[in-house]
C-alpha cells in the first residue's frame, strides 16, 4: 500500500467517523486527501471499495481474536463470557467507525450463504459467539429459537456498545459484570449442575 493508498484511507475514516457512510462522497474524500478524486478510482474502484477496505482488517482481527480465545482452555461459561467482553472490547475500539464495520452491507445471519465480502467476514465471528451458545441451549431446541437466541445476544452486546460509544471512557468492569449477570440468567442458569458451572 503507498503513501497515497494510504492518505485515502486516513481520510475517508475520518469522514465516516463524522457522518454517515451515504452522506459522504468520492470527491469529498479527494478533497480533503488533497487529490483529484480521478486519482482516487486509480486505487479504488467506489466508495464501496473503499468502505470494504477499511471495514475489513478490522473485522479480520476480530476473528483472529475470537478464534484464539475459542481454542483456549477456558472453561465453557468462562469462554462464553471471554467472547462477548472481547466482542464489546472491540466496539469502543472502533467506536469511530463501528456502525460501518457492524452494519454495513450486512445481511439476514439466518441466510444459508451470504454474498457481501463484509458479511462473510461478520458471520464468522457470529459463528464463534453461536457455538458457544449452542454449547449451553437444549439438543431438542427448534433451530429457530436457537438462531433467535444468538441474534438477542449479538443485539444486547451491539446496544451496550451503543449505549456507552459517546463515553470517554468506558467502565469496562461495570459492563462485563453486565454481560456476566445477563447471561448467567438468561443462558447458563439452567445449566449450573448439570455442566458444574
Amino acid at each position: 500500500m503507498n503513501n497515497t493508498e494510504k492518505k485515502i484511507l486516513s481520510v475517508s475514516r475520518n469522514l465516516f467517523a463524522e457522518k454517515d457512510a451515504s452522506q459522504v462522497t468520492v470527491r469529498e474524500i479527494a478533497e480533503k486527501s488533497g487529490i483529484s478524486h480521478t486519482t482516487i478510482y486509480l486505487y479504488f474502484k467506489s466508495k464501496e471499495e473503499i468502505i470494504r477496505a477499511i471495514a475489513l482488517e478490522p473485522l479480520e482481527n476480530l476473528f483472529e481474536e475470537l478464534l484464539e480465545i475459542t481454542k483456549s482452555n477456558q472453561e465453557p461459561a468462562e469462554k462464553l463470557f471471554s467472547l462477548c467482553n472481547h466482542y464489546i472490547a472491540f466496539g469502543f475500539e472502533q467506536k469511530n467507525i463501528y456502525k460501518l464495520v457492524s452494519l454495513y452491507e450486512g445481511e439476514r445471519v439466518d441466510l444459508p450463504s451470504y454474498s457481501a465480502l463484509l458479511s462473510k467476514n461478520r458471520m464468522k465471528s457470529l459463528e464463534l459467539l453461536r457455538e458457544a451458545i449452542i454449547e449451553w441451549l437444549p439438543a431438542d431446541l427448534a433451530e429457530e429459537k436457537k438462531i433467535n437466541i444468538v441474534r438477542g445476544v449479538f443485539f444486547f452486546l451491539h446496544g451496550i456498545i451503543m449505549t456507552y460509544e459517546n463515553e470517554e471512557q468506558q467502565d469496562l468492569k461495570r459492563i462485563q459484570t453486565i454481560v456476566r449477570d445477563y447471561l448467567d440468567y438468561t443462558i447458563l442458569s439452567n445449566h449450573h449442575e448439570e455442566k458444574n458451572y
